[in-house]
């Protein structure tokens, strides 16, 4: 005689014979049948399973020689053990199927699972079932794709774990999955770790940032997917529930700031439509980076307006010269004013706590007075100060174009003659030292 399975296959239900220490006899037989799946997962699934098994077979053979011992009694108790032995079987069944589940179950739920399970744990199950990484639940999604996912927010500090995991076993998806794509969302697993945000949390921000930093250190984060992901437009939303993210990214890649993109620099993106908190960033990781050019607070955008003009615009004078101040200030001696002189003069009066830089060189060591000449600017009256305790200045030549203050005031676009007066006589001398040169560039 034969029955079916719960797993649809046949099995004999004649008499099975097994030793059995525990009973201390050498063989039981075993009225009722013990189920195929059970009998065969002994050698076929891990040990933890074949060990689970070993002990539902024993737990089965005892109670079949029970029911044996027992025959004696009336027919309708023996029934009532039958039926008994019947349900056990079952349980031994969904066991041993709720076994062969579970894990695949336990890595698309580690959001949800409370406590959070510790890395070493869900470590040990990938060893014992690697081919779990590869199991799609009924939404399709591998278990790095749903632990990305909103619903599964405490995933994301596994997500290092699985991509590491699925990359050394090559499970068959490019950087164990990191570039496959989230639902609804259009963008890759990686790409969401960047830009996801989550109420503006600041607890979501940095789960994402730990795990960003787990997939550099594994090797999995490349030098050109700050690129390929246009991670710099990232700058321009308004939450600020990424500030962490983009502190780390910024700071791997620094180079990245001084990239364009389609005419705008990230300083750009973030002065224009980003939060304030953004632009502070910004500056901050710029002047860390770039301190040379004022973070590039003077370059021009696509549309030809300067990054601290149009942060003004945007974000207000007193927040945008309060986070300049943070991040440059007057003590740490940069020759700000010569860009404020050279670039945006219409800004000198807000920048005069810099008034100490004026002794300062710029990068191609002009001296403030180069500067002011050169753009035939009013002496302001720290400059006046200055230069009256330093009349040394009226006698150095511009190392950019070989001329003297004066000749560089006079030889702008707009010339200034009080200026150019101003200069003169503050120093007569200067001209015994010019020289006239012929077009041919002879001495004369």
């Amino acid at each position: 005689m034969s029955s079916r399975c719960s797993d649809g296959s046949d099995h004999d239900s004649s008499i099975l014979s097994r030793s059995s220490g525990a009973m201390g006899t050498s063989s039981i037989s075993i009225g009722a049948s013990l189920p195929a799946n059970i009998a065969n997962i002994a050698n076929t699934e891990p040990r933890a399973d074949r060990a689970l098994t070993e002990k539902l077979f024993v737990l089965v053979e005892e109670i079949e020689y029970l029911r044996d011992e027992l025959s004696m009694l009336p027919n309708g108790m023996q029934s009532f053990m039958d039926d008994g032995i019947k349900k056990l079987i079952e349980v031994c069944e969904t066991t041993i199927k709720n076994t062969r589940e579970a894990p695949r179950l336990f890595l698309h739920d580690l959001g949800n699972i409370e406590p959070p399970p510790d890395i070493e744990d869900v470590k040990k199950v990938i060893d014992m079932y690697p081919e779990t990484l590869n199991d799609k639940n009924i939404d399709g999604l591998l278990p790095i794709q749903s632990a990305i996912l909103p619903k599964n927010g405490g995933g994301i500090k596994y997500i290092a774990l699985l991509a590491e995991e699925a990359s050394k076993r090559e499970v068959g998806f490019e950087r164990g999955g990191l570039l496959l794509p989230v639902p609804l969302k259009r963008i890759c697993v990686l790409d969401c770790l960047v830009r996801l945000v989550k109420g503006g949390k600041t607890l979501y921000d940095e789960l994402c940032e730990q795990a960003l930093k787990e997939i550099h250190e594994a090797g999995l984060l490349m030098d050109e997917d700050f690129d390929r992901f246009s991670w710099a437009s990232a700058c321009g939303s308004n939450n600020s529930g990424t500030l962490k993210r983009l502190n780390f990214l910024f700071g791997l890649y620094p180079k990245q700031l001084s990239v364009s993109s389609r005419g705008n620099l990230p300083i750009h993106i973030a002065a224009h439509s980003g939060s304030i908190e953004k632009f502070a960033l910004a500056v901050k990781i710029g002047m860390e980076h770039h301190s040379k050019e004022f973070a590039f607070l003077f370059e021009k955008n696509a549309k030809g307006e300067r990054t601290i003009a149009l942060a003004i615009r945007k974000k207000g004078r007193k927040r945008t010269l309060r986070i300049i101040q943070k991040y440059i200030p007057p003590s740490a001696n940069y020759p700000i004013l010569h860009s404020i002189y050279n670039y945006t003069p219409g800004l000198v009066d807000d920048f005069l706590w810099y008034v100490n830089s004026m002794d300062l060189r710029d990068a191609k060591g002009r001296l403030i007075l180069h500067i002011v000449a050169k753009n035939n600017a009013t002496l302001p009256a720290p400059v006046l100060m200055r230069l009256h305790a330093n009349k040394q200045w009226l006698e150095e030549k511009d190392p950019v174009t070989n001329l003297y203050p004066f000749m560089l005031s006079a030889s702008g676009k707009n010339n200034n003659l009080s200026m150019i007066h101003e200069l003169l006589t503050s120093c007569p001398d200067v001209i015994t030292k010019c020289v006239l040169v012929g077009k041919d560039g002879v001495e004369k």
